[in-house]
C-alpha cells in the first residue's frame, strides 16, 4: 500500500492493542474511528494509523488496513476527519 506523504508522520503514541478505546479514558470510536486519524507511520510492528481521542487528547496506535486506508482518504475528501482538510485543486 503507497501512502501519500502529506499523511506520514513520526511513530506516536502507544500501540493499542484494542483499536477503537482510548487506552487512557476509555471513549470509544469505534463507528467513526477513521475520522480521528491524525497520521500513518512505520512502526516497528509495521504501518500503523496513529489516532487522537476526542476527549483527552492522547495519541495511541494500530495496525493499519487497505480498507482502514481507504476509509481514512474518504473521510477527508467528504471534509469528516477532524485532522486533514480536502484537497481543493
Amino acid at each position: 500500500m503507497e501512502i501519500d506523504k502529506r499523511y506520514k508522520t513520526p511513530s506516536i503514541g502507544i500501540y493499542n492493542r484494542n483499536v477503537f478505546e482510548c487506552t487512557e479514558c476509555g471513549t470509544s470510536i469505534l463507528n467513526d474511528y477513521y475520522k480521528h486519524i491524525c497520521g500513518i507511520a512505520e512502526a516497528p510492528v509495521g504501518t500503523v494509523s496513529v489516532k487522537e481521542c476526542p476527549t483527552c487528547f492522547t495519541k495511541y496506535n494500530s495496525h493499519l488496513s487497505t480498507t482502514d486506508y481507504s476509509l481514512f482518504l474518504h473521510s477527508i475528501k467528504k471534509g469528516e476527519n477532524l485532522h486533514f482538510k480536502p484537497n481543493k485543486l
